[in-house]
């Protein structure tokens, strides 16, 4: 072999190194390595390689980039050589190059080379990589800067090739693996992705790192490219950050399989400094951990093979693309001169596979081109996972690498991108069996994969689960922190809970039972274990069974000498008594918790500094019962507390699901699974106090986050069990926890955690006080992370605790399945392993590093002194246990050293929990609660005053001081005074608690927190806030619940002095409102005979009655009427006239709740006197006063025999009670009213309507049935309420399950939503959920989403009905083919959109042009595989029927538009059914194939009208799919003028109008012609609309609306005309005839009321009036034109009448008085009607000139669409009367600011538009600005 001198020199050096080392080198001895690196940045512009957009050649250098080698091996030993290049890629021919040289010059055969490319995205393009990447061909002068940068580039990889050669010495090799979270799945979100970091590390024989090769999966694609800037990208900068962590060492970066993986986030330098980050930051992890060595060096092996390409295009094939440009046609030019030059096309793709092995500890494998993930895990699986390493972009880049998935699933990696890489076709199936088996041919033997066990069995959706060492590695956390294992099986299995024992011992709470038994059958076998550190290590070594066989238990906590139990149905208490370790004793100490549920059972015990045990109730509550006193207490919903020595047990404010916890100042947290943390400020027991004051919902979501449900795991997001539009958001969030110990940081300390244990993660919520409560945020540097997190989906946090040595304690019960199988499809269970994991559980802690955890005392061990001593520390874990301990111990020796603290602790948490222990064991001094009374901290003066409160009665210095911090600074001090001063009934506490109100009445809390004090001081606190009350009274919210107050103490002495102090002079709303209270809490009729009530009344009656009255005070005169006896009559009278359509609806409602007040026969009947004037939301409204009661019930029952109140006026809801509930002569009387809408057996109506499971429902019309039927109740699709359930958790979609859930609701009810009778005191009977309960009230929940607040006192009784607040009886409302669509919209299940990357939908507008242009980026994207893909601008993997994408778009003017889809479909995929759902209507077609996946093409589907307003289009698979449905770009609408403007003018003779309607309604005519030719005849518009109707016969509806879009384009550009003539002459074409029998046809509709009536509003005029001037004198037109206005109105209410056509109706109704069909169109505005008939009626009552319109509009605004929200303001401002009554809606809170756009207000405000622009202004903007 011929060497040159220098080279000859570096192969002797390697010689001496080779015997220097030895010929062969064991696993401890040390191998040749030499490292090398050259800088391979160009030295002026360059085309960067990767993007199509780019355009110009590169501006600057962001980055060095580099080639770096890695020379392994002696010559003797045969050397290997691997090479990292910061480039896209580098071709065969480059290599093969180099590899020759090589050779030459080195000896180095070609397989013992490998060269991986980092894929960056921001390196020059290379000659023969991708050469098409650009899509046309590239300018000359560039091109020869891009060859000359290759051949330099060659030389240099040579060149660093023989530097490493040369740099060989002694070193040693080894090997670890890590995981790193960015990449992810780019095609499916939640993805496979290969997380994997395989990193090799040489080292020096000094130890001393010399290098370091990593290995990640991910597309280094995080630059923006319109940077432009040469960049390694995310794989450079972790180069950069090993190499700044390990001076003098050189980091190498490859990459694996990640051609379909992206970095998230991506599309900044910052994102790709971050990422790389994340690489180096891992790497430091696994230094400081063992690493594998390594012998060396690796055997190596190489096979070239071939990928064969499916059929090949025909010559005629690429001529067809190449002249439809773009991409794909410039490849198919390309390939059109390879055909030209080599007379035929290649029929396979060269390739290679490499293996290397180091011995039998490392297998590494290299793959050419842009290999998808898919092969990664099939290696990984037929080899073993734990030794394997699988780089590919290695030694070419040919292109992608589909796997056989992603080749039949098409898109950009399964064949769209080979135009880029100059490829001829896609490969041909099979191509991932012929590269796996030349991957086992190179490997050869050994790497087996494991032969049995989790691994074997794993696969994306199931991954395996790991050791405790292993999954330690998967979790993060902060910077400065790290996590510790504790405990793991087999010492532990499924812990669910802990606690610390006061002797050191760790007690753990196991469900191991979970989720349905040992035997599936729910055999318990939960237990409790106990584990000691008996060597002090810090991990636990020895466990002790101390209990099983207990029932799904929940949680503990150590009590005396043993522990508390939760396990539903009980709390017992468990302890060994003969030291054996075991319990001997097991009592029962409370019973009757619920078990419905098993994931909301009793758990979360607490011991509180005030000496209770506080516990969670898991939401559905129960009767209690108490072994030790006998008692019953029904916790409702409500947590609870107890003393489990005397058994007292009562509830606690809140409702908690899982773990409730508290702070260092004994605030009260919880949560349940879709909160992570919520605050209970109001105690239970201090609002017991106050039964005539009604609570606030006693918890507080602490909101400070845009979204804080976003949840941002580590872990790869599995397929969810349910509720698929939950995924990395809270849904199982659980134990949360309030860090008590700033060993961690002062940071963490007192913030918020919850677990989330689906998506394995522990969540962070910085908390800060506000007000009473707390606001909470994500932390600064977590907002688009997780405070702890894991990759592994097994690791399952359930609890969090601060232990007692400051660290923060992770129980992980590690399982695979969480969650019960009852919300687990049938089909996806059979799947499942639910118990997978039940014999596996860890615990972790979370530890500072560089610090030392607290030392953890054995305080069992400690006399009373030193215990007691003991509290003085930060750790409010420890000073809870402490303080059990004294108060098990109550040994008066704890008072001096308790004192002690309490006085001189440097630690104010620890000051307040002295002063509580000292006052729970009864020996706290007036001297030292003077002291914490005046504490310079808050927290401790809110302390003392809570335990002050027996002593305020009784030492005047103590009730002093109280009073003193009544005007404290610190809020939570003011409001604790104000709980604590009910404790106290002298005046001057009445006084201070006055002082209170008036300075902090304002708060919800401390408003709250007075009126739970008021009982004994109502008078003295309404008296001060009279006195002090501004010009607009005293607030409504204090004044009358403290009223009731007054009322409930039965005085009538002070009844007739508070009467005396409200009524006073005039009739302000305050007075009224506040006396009408007084009245309703009196017991007898005597205040409202007294003269003040009286004359308050008699001016009442007169501000009912005034429509020119603010409608508060109206509203508040009403509820003063009726309540004399003399009056009752008149008043019933003037009541009943307020049941008018003409009021608003707030009037409305307040005369209904005072005829249901008044009670009696007479006010029924007046209802029901009125009943067909009242709109349906009135009716609604009437029903529920009327059932309230018997007496009005029958009289109901008697208007429905008699025909008054038609049987189908009564819904499904309230025809339930009717036929269910009260006597059973009522009930005999509804079955016989209702006849055939009776509620006939379940059985036979599901029998009726078994048709519905084989129909083919339409999705689209079921969405409305689903707001006329159901949207009361539930909420879905941004439709409805949330009452009832999520029905986006459904988990069986089936259309036998769903039939059965509408029409037998009552099968199986969730104990959440049973519906509870309220029987009243004064007679009425209320229905509802339970939405809220306090001690005080509770909060029905309508079905309709009204609450009711009844107050306790108010009870007589409440009972469950064991019915689901959905009725039964649907059947009578809903045909088999509404039930049908309906199952329909509700099998699609969720409707939350995906959140991809790029994507961002947005309503969309018109472009200048008035072309509508829906974008792809613009999307909702739904389903399991559609994808929006950022990189080519489509959607694109639409492979299941599931899949669908929706766009929302605004009209500004009414139009016919041409409908067309820009999409691409490769002829192998083509003829898959699609439907495309425009509004109410369907279009269905099948995609024809466009050429290719990368050749797009336009395609006009349909003609749509779309009127003004808001609209939505959705695109769906019509069926199953073979392949692929298509790749979308866009949809774009043409509005008709549009196309017109384009058509060049025509040169030829106008034709006539019948010719032009011929030509206009031949099928083949060009939309462009037909547009033309409407446009030409402008001026016989008549005669056209004539021509186009002839003939149409009004039985034909397909002709007729075959016909309708262009007669609507005549008539409404007509009516933008607004020419007098041309209108008259139109009229008289399409007007019915004045006769007896005479129809107005749809098309007839369509020209008046869509057309004229439309474009005549559009330009300003009031239609009427301007119709008025066109009909003028002509007798018989204007006899026609009455008519059909008469017509019309029927029209209007005829069902069978196609719903837009039903629209046009209605709007010729605008034209008439409101008089006429105001009353009509009013009722187009209730809740559950079609948004088209919503958009008619307000849009025609924009044309009625009158103020009537401005209440009915005012009333239907909240349930409006935006779109017609839109509509309803522009009407509301439309003239001066309309703006004046507006602003009277506003100032009388009718009318929210926020309801006004920038448009109206804008009016509004401008005094040339409005009289009161003025007091406008104040109200919209309330500072006046």
């Amino acid at each position: 072999m011929k060497t040159s001198p220098s080279v000859s020199v570096r192969l002797a050096l390697g010689l001496a190194l080779a015997l220097a080392a030895g010929a062969v080198t064991s696993r401890s001895e040390e191998v040749a390595v030499g490292v090398a690196r050259v800088d391979v940045s160009p030295s002026g512009p360059i085309r960067l390689h990767g993007y199509l957009v780019r355009t110009t050649e590169s501006t600057a250098v962001g980055h060095p980039i580099f080639a770096k080698a890695l020379a392994i091996g002696s010559d003797e030993q045969k050397p290997v050589v691997l090479v990292s290049v910061d480039s896209l890629g580098v071709s065969a021919a480059i290599i093969d190059e180099v590899a020759a040289r090589l050779e030459k010059k080195a000896g180095l055969p070609r397989e013992r080379l490998a060269l991986g490319a980092s894929h960056t995205h921001s390196a020059p393009l290379l000659t023969g990589v991708a050469p098409n990447i650009f899509g046309k061909p590239i300018p000359p002068d560039q091109q020869a800067r891009i060859d000359a940068y290759t051949r330099e580039f060659t030389d240099k990889l040579e060149r660093v090739c023989l530097d490493a050669l040369a740099d060989r010495k002694p070193a040693k090799l080894s090997w670890a693996q890590g995981k790193v979270g960015f990449a992810a799945n780019r095609r499916t979100p939640g993805g496979p992705v290969d997380h994997s970091l395989p990193a090799l590390k040489v080292e020096s024989p000094d130890g001393q790192v010399r290098a370091v090769v990593t290995n990640y999966a991910c597309h280094c694609t995080t630059i923006d490219p319109a940077e432009n800037k040469v960049d390694g990208d995310w794989a450079g900068a972790a180069q950069r950050g090993i190499e700044a962590d390990n001076p003098g060492c050189i980091a190498l970066t490859v990459v694996g399989c990640g051609a379909d993986s992206n970095p998230q986030p991506r599309r900044s330098s910052a994102d790709a400094e971050a990422h790389g980050r994340a690489v180096a930051d891992e790497v430091a992890r696994l230094m400081r951990g063992p690493w594998k060595p390594l012998s060396g060096p690796p055997s190596a092996a190489m096979e070239r093979f071939e990928l064969p390409y499916d059929t090949l295009p025909t010559k005629a094939d690429l001529e067809k693309l190449a002249a439809a440009g773009g991409p794909p046609g410039y490849n198919a030019s390309v390939q059109l001169a390879a055909l030209e030059r080599d007379g035929k096309l290649p029929a396979a793709l060269p390739y290679s596979a490499q293996a290397w092995k180091f011995g039998d500890d490392l297998l590494m494998v290299f793959l050419p081109g842009e290999v998808v993930v898919d092969y990664v895990l099939r290696i990984k699986k037929e080899f073993d996972p734990s030794r394997t390493w699988v780089s590919s972009y290695a030694n070419d880049a040919p292109c992608y690498i589909p796997s056989e998935r992603i080749l039949k699933e098409g898109g950009y990696e399964g064949g769209g991108a080979m135009v880029y890489y100059a490829r001829p076709t896609s490969f041909k199936p099979g191509l991932e069996q012929i590269i796996l088996d030349a991957v086992h041919r190179v490997v050869g033997d050994g790497f087996a994969p494991p032969a049995a066990g989790p691994a074997a069995q794993a696969d994306d959706e199931h991954p395996p689960a790991l050791s405790p060492e292993d999954a330690l590695k998967t979790i993060r956390t902060k910077a400065g922190l790290k996590v510790e294992l504790v405990a793991a099986e087999p010492l532990i299995e499924s812990p669910v809970a802990v606690d610390f024992g006061a002797d050191g011992r760790l007690w753990v709470c196991e469900m191991r039972d979970y989720p349905s038994g040992m035997d599936g059958k729910y055999k318990p076998g939960g237990r409790v274990r106990v584990l000691e550190d008996r060597d002090r290590d810090g991990r636990y070594e020895t466990a002790t069974t101390f209990i099983e066989d207990l029932p799904f238990p929940t949680g503990l906590l150590c009590w005396r000498k043993g522990v508390l139990i939760c396990a539903a149905p009980e709390i017992l208490y468990a302890e060994d008594t003969d030291g054996d370790g075991k319990a001997d004793v097991r009592k029962v100490l409370y019973e009757g918790f619920a078990t419905e549920n098993y994931q909301a059972r009793v758990n979360g015990l607490m011991y509180n500094a005030d000496g209770w045990v506080y516990g969670a109730n898991g939401l559905i509550g129960g009767r209690i019962h108490g072994t030790i006193d006998g008692k019953e207490v029904d916790v409702g919903g409500r947590d609870f507390r107890f003393k489990p020595d005397t058994g007292e047990f009562e509830p606690a404010s809140g409702l908690t699901q899982q773990g409730r916890t508290h702070d260092d100042w004994g605030n009260q947290f919880g949560g349940n699974n879709s909160i992570l943390i919520q605050n209970y400020p109001l105690p239970d027991h201090y609002v017991r106090r106050n039964p005539r004051a009604p609570a606030p919902a006693p918890s507080v979501f602490p909101a400070g986050d845009a979204d804080p449900g976003r949840l941002f795991p580590a872990s790869r997001t599995l397929t969810r069990y349910n509720e698929p539009q939950n995924a990395n958001r809270v849904t199982s969030a659980c134990s949360p926890l309030i860090l008590r110990d700033p060993l961690l940081g002062d940071e963490f300390f007192g913030n918020g955690f919850a677990c989330e244990t689906v998506h394995n993660l522990v969540r962070r919520v910085v908390l800060e006080p506000e007000g009473a409560t707390f606001a909470g945020r994500r932390a600064a540097d977590e907002q688009d992370r997780e405070f702890l997190a894991s990759t592994d989906s097994w690791f399952r946090p359930a609890q969090v605790r601060t232990g007692p040595d400051g660290a923060m304690w992770v129980v992980d019960m590690y399982r695979f399945v969480i969650e019960h199988p009852r919300w687990i499809s049938p089909e996806r269970l059979e799947t499942l392993d639910v118990r997978a994991g039940a014999d596996m559980g860890r615990i972790y802690r979370v530890v500072p590093e560089g610090r030392p955890l607290r030392p953890v005392a054995n305080l069992d061990a400690m006399t009373t002194a030193e215990l007691a001593a003991a509290l003085d520390t930060r750790n409010g874990t420890v000073r809870d246990t402490v303080q059990r301990l004294l108060d098990h111990r109550r040994d008066p020796a704890a008072k001096a050293p308790l004192a002690k603290v309490a006085r001189a602790s440097e630690h104010p948490e620890a000051r307040a929990q002295a002063v509580a222990a000292l006052d729970v064991l009864g020996l706290l001094d007036a001297d030292i609660l003077a002291a914490a009374l005046a504490d310079a901290h808050p927290g401790v003066r809110r302390e003392a005053v809570r335990v002050a409160e027996p002593r305020l009665a009784t030492d005047a210095a103590v009730g002093a001081a109280v009073l003193k911090l009544a005007d404290d600074e610190d809020v939570r001090v003011r409001y604790q005074v104000a709980l604590s001063l009910g404790e106290w009934d002298a005046p001057e506490a009445g006084e201070a608690l006055g002082a209170i109100a008036v300075r902090d009445g304002g708060d919800l809390w401390l408003r709250a927190a007075v009126l739970s004090s008021a009982t004994p001081h109502a008078r003295a606190v309404l008296e001060r806030l009279v006195a002090d009350a501004p010009p607009e009274g005293p607030p409504s919210e204090l004044i009358e619940p403290l009223i009731a107050t007054v009322a409930g103490t039965l005085d009538r002495d002070g009844l007739a002095a508070t009467l005396a102090l409200i009524a006073g002079e005039g009739a302000e709303r305050w007075r009224m409102g506040a006396t009408a209270e007084l009245l309703d809490a009196a017991k007898d009729d005597a205040p409202a005979n007294a003269d003040a009530a009286l004359k308050l009344a008699a001016a009442a009656r007169l501000v009912a009655a005034d429509s020119d009255a603010p409608d508060a005070d109206r509203v508040a005169a009403l509820r003063l009427l009726g309540r004399s006896a003399g009056a009752r009559d008149a008043d019933r009278a003037a009541v009943a006239d307020r049941l008018d359509p003409a009021e608003p609806g707030d009037v409305q409602s307040a005369a209904l709740r005072a005829l249901a007040r008044m009670g009696d026969a007479a006010s029924a009947d007046a209802i029901l006197r009125r009943w067909s004037r009242l709109g349906p939301a009135a009716q609604a409204e009437a029903l529920d006063a009327l059932i309230a009661r018997e007496e009005s019930e029958a009289a109901l029952l008697a208007a429905v025999e008699a025909g008054r109140v038609k049987p189908s006026q009564v819904g499904a809801q309230h025809r339930e009670r009717l036929l269910k509930s009260g006597p059973e002569a009522l009930r005999e009387r509804a079955r016989a009213a209702f006849g055939a809408l009776a509620i006939g057996a379940r059985a036979d109506v599901l029998a009726r309507y078994a048709e519905v499971k084989t129909a083919r429902g339409d999705a689209t019309r079921g969405r409305g049935v689903f707001q006329r039927a159901c949207a009361t109740c539930h909420k879905l699709d941004g439709l409805g309420a949330e009452v009832g359930p999520d029905l986006a958790a459904l988990t069986d979609l089936s259309a036998d399950a769903l039939l059965t859930a509408i029409l037998d609701p009552n099968r199986e009810v969730d104990a959440r939503y049973v519906a509870y009778d309220a029987a009243l005191k004064d007679g009425r009977t209320l229905s509802g959920l339970i939405a809220a309960e306090t001690a005080s009230a509770i909060t029905l929940k309508r079905q309709d989403g009204t609450a009711d607040v009844v107050l306790r006192d108010d009870l007589e009784e409440l009972a469950s009905s064991g019915r689901s607040l959905m009725p039964e009886g649907l059947e009578n409302d809903l045909t088999p083919a509404d039930v049908s669509d309906l199952v329909a919209f509700l099998a699609r299940g969720s409707t939350r959109p995906k959140v991809l990357e790029g994507n961002a939908p947005a309503t969309v507008k018109a472009g200048p042009d008035g072309v509508i242009r829906l974008t792809a980026d613009e999307a909702e994207v739904y389903g399991p595989n559609l994808v929006y893909e950022s990189e080519h601008g489509n959607l694109g993997f639409w492979h299941a029927p599931a899949d669908r994408a929706a766009w929302t778009f605004e009209v500004a003017h009414g139009s016919m538009f041409d409908v067309a889809l820009e999409w691409a479909c490769d002829d192998g995929s083509a003829g898959n059914a699609y439907t495309l759902s425009l509004g109410r209507q369907a279009f269905r077609g099948v995609v024809a194939g466009t050429g290719g996946w990368g050749s797009y093409a336009r395609t006009s589907l349909t003609h749509q009208v779309f009127h003004q307003g808001s609209h939505r289009i959705e695109l769906r698979a019509d069926g199953p799919i073979h392949g692929a449905l298509a790749d979308v770009r866009a949809i774009v609408l043409t509005p008709a003028e549009a196309v017109a403007g384009a058509v060049a003018p025509a040169v030829e003779e106008a034709p006539t109008p019948g010719e032009a309607a011929r030509t206009i309604l031949a099928p083949d005519t060009p939309d462009a012609r037909r547009s033309d030719l409407v446009a030409r005849l402008a001026d016989r518009s008549a005669e056209l609309i004539a021509a186009l109707a002839d003939g149409l016969d009004g039985a034909d509806e397909a002709e007729q609306y075959r016909r309708i879009p262009w007669i609507w384009r005549v008539a409404i550009a007509a009516g933008k005309r607004n020419d007098d003539d041309e209108m008259r002459r139109i009229l008289d074409a399409s007007l019915p005839a004045d006769e007896p029998g005479a129809r107005l046809e749809d098309w007839q509709a369509v020209v008046v009321g869509g057309g004229l009536i439309n474009g005549v509003s559009m330009i300003g005029p009031m239609p009427g009036a301007r119709f008025a001037e066109v009909v003028g004198d002509d007798p018989a037109l204007k006899a026609r034109w009455l008519r059909s206005i008469e017509l019309a109105s029927k029209m209007a209410d005829d069902e069978k009448v196609r719903t837009g056509t039903r629209y046009d109706a209605l709007r010729m109704l605008g034209v008439a008085p409101w008089e006429a069909h105001g009353e009509q169109l009013a009722r187009y505005l209730a809740a559950g009607i079609d948004p088209e008939l919503h958009q008619g009626a307000v849009c025609a009552l924009a044309d009625v000139p009158s103020p009537e319109v401005v209440p009915a509009l005012v009333e239907c605004l909240g349930r409006l669409t935006p779109g017609n929200r839109a509509f309803a303001t522009a009407a509301l401002v439309r003239d001066a009367g309309r703006r004046e009554a507006v602003v009277d809606a506003l100032e009388a809170g009718r009318l929210k600011p926020g309801d006004l756009d920038d448009d109206a207000r804008a009016a509004l405000i401008d005094p040339a538009k409005t009289k009161s622009a003025e007091r406008a202004r104040r109200l919209l903007t309330p500072s006046g600005s």
